[in-house]
């Protein structure tokens, strides 16, 4: 049919309609949908949603599914009268877009699951020896008292978070202020682009993914004036198998998640904004569109956007002024790392003020260790646009030692891939660190911790438990713990095998920040580096009631 095959519509009304036709059939087009393949993803063109494979399955199988069902109601009750005529049929509960955003059941089944710690340990200890067995404390200790090392995790098999707001106010002390001192300094401003993201939220009358990305634009081009040429922008990349999937899983809400095709501007926005940002698969689709429209931004003569970490390839970089951006070609998983790499270059690009807008106490502790390599002024913006704050880190002055060991310190004390021992937090940590910090020089200074760096960093971790004393064996602090412990079992010192994995996470992670100046860091298998089989976190060898791989609890 064509448009002169309607005659009772006006010329207006057929070309309309027409453009319609077109823009549907380019939607079915774009999507593959009458493609004869057996797999593919089923995708709401109102939406964008992607069905997961649940519901794909259940939408898919309903005409098979439907004859089934009718196959059994003949058979059962007119071939046969094993069921009567008249009952009623069981549903099938088949699961549909609707659905999409129900609660995560698994997930919440998850959480509540917990192991049930043998707190009672002393007493059953006690009764056994009246009774005469032979009960040696020390050969028992050796082993974890229940199936999780609760010195180092949860009950419900997540790692042991950290406050490392704690660290960043101690180093910040005395070198913030709530405005940023006006200079003539060539400055240039890089942003975590998904700090940006969760900072903005979902702005209120905004609909499509085109007001969002202009808004966004917006946002970065209030940071370009005078003599602010240059701004970066740098996106973490989500990988399927990475060490910090658990932290943003831990961080998730119990909704279940929905991939969201964003296939123009013209997409609209997801209603549930948490439910959209909080899925990794999202954040990199929301990244690489960002990432595309900041492309097409033209500037004025001597500004420059510099986008790098949002698009498919993670090496691939673009200066929307066209300038030379070789040295910030990089294959970095996380943005703080490329945020260094940014920073150094536009050091070496002659930039005397370096502005980082990002609010993660890992980025400030980087920016201190390689400050010399880096412009003479650095700004790190980390309050909010309500209350701004301004970090001096220029002014930060750190002894030798301490800028050392700082990086090892942080990820021993606990990270977003490490745990924080039971009890220890960042303020206690610091006071011992102060006084050892040469323990943890050579944390981090190769792919596998040798033997004498895993008993340097043994003997810090005694100290964290017991200040005083000079011995490197955590046994040895654990069994002292346990005949003195007065309360319940999670603030004993961890075993030897538990603690040795969790000085291996922590090497990865320091290897990691140390050469965040690197293009293409040389990095062991994390498999090799205390994380079991699926990133699964390795927390101890044996344990007295049972051998136990944790889910990595860490981004």
């Amino acid at each position: 049919m064509t448009k002169l095959d309607i005659k009772d519509c006006l010329p207006s009304r057929l070309e309309r309609d027409w453009k319609d036709v077109r823009q549907l059939v380019e939607e079915f087009q774009r999507f593959h949908v009458f493609r004869q393949e057996n797999s593919y993803d089923l995708v709401a063109l109102t939406t964008g949603y992607v069905t997961p494979e649940d519901v794909l399955n259940d939408l898919t199988s309903t005409v098979k599914n439907g004859r089934e069902m009718l196959t059994t109601f003949v058979t059962s009750r007119l071939s046969s009268n094993d069921v009567s005529f008249h009952d009623s049929l069981p549903k099938r509960n088949s699961k549909t877009f609707s659905t999409l955003y129900s609660t995560d059941e698994q997930k919440k089944r998850s959480g509540s699951k917990s192991v049930r710690p043998d707190r009672d340990i002393f007493r059953r200890v006690v009764v056994a020896m009246e009774c005469g067995r032979d009960v040696n404390i020390d050969d028992l200790l050796q082993k974890e008292l229940c199936a999780v090392p609760l010195s180092l995790a949860t009950t419900d098999f997540a790692l042991r978070s950290s406050n490392k707001a704690e660290l960043a106010s101690i180093l910040e002390e005395g070198a913030t202020v709530t405005g940023l001192d006006a200079s003539n300094l060539s400055t240039c401003t890089i942003i975590d682009g998904m700090a940006m993201v969760r900072a903005m939220g979902k702005p209120p009358g905004l609909s499509t993914f085109a007001d969002y990305a202009d808004e966004f634009t917006k946002r970065v081009m209030s940071t370009i004036h005078s003599n602010k040429t240059r701004v970066d922008i740098a996106f973490d990349q989500y990988l399927e198998n990475s060490v910090k999937n658990s932290t943003r899983s831990k961080r998730s809400s119990t909704l279940r998640k929905v991939r969201t095709v964003i296939r123009s501007r013209e997409t609209l926005l997801p209603t549930n904004w948490k439910c959209f940002i909080e899925m990794s698969e999202n954040k990199a689709n929301l990244a690489r569109f960002l990432s595309e429209e900041l492309t097409k931004k033209e500037l004025e003569h001597g500004q420059d956007i510099v986008i790098s970490g949002g698009f498919d390839d993670p090496e691939k970089v673009v200066s929307t002024a066209g300038n030379d951006v070789t040295n910030l070609l990089a294959a970095h998983e996380e943005a703080d790392t490329r945020i260094l790499l940014h920073a150094a270059d536009a050091a070496n690009k002659g930039y005397q003020r370096v502005i980082i807008q990002c609010r993660d106490t890992d980025v400030l502790i980087m920016l201190l260790v390689f400050s010399n390599q880096l412009s003479q002024e650095v700004w790190m913006k980390a309050g909010t646009s309500k209350k701004p704050r301004y970090i001096k880190v220029h002014e930060i002055r750190l002894p030798n030692d301490i800028r050392d060991g700082l990086l090892a310190f942080h990820s021993v004390t606990g990270c977003d891939t490490t745990s924080q021992f039971t009890g220890i937090g960042k303020k206690t940590a610091w006071k011992v660190f102060k006084q050892c910090p040469q323990l943890l020089h050579q944390l981090g200074h190769e792919s596998e911790p040798s033997p004498e760096t895993m008993t340097s960093v043994e003997h810090f971790v005694c100290r964290l438990y017991d200040p005083n004393t000079t011995g490197n064996s955590i046994q040895q602090i654990r069994c002292s713990k346990f005949r003195k412990l007065n309360a319940n079992i999670d603030t004993l010192p961890p075993t030897k095998d538990a603690l040795q994995l969790h000085i291996k996470r922590a090497n990865y992670q320091t290897l990691v920040w140390k050469q965040c100046l690197n293009t293409h860091p040389q990095l062991p298998s994390p498999l090799s580096s205390g994380w079991h089989i699926w990133l699964m976190v390795k927390l101890h060898q044996n344990s007295s009631q049972k051998s136990l791989c944790i889910p990595v609890a860490c981004h």
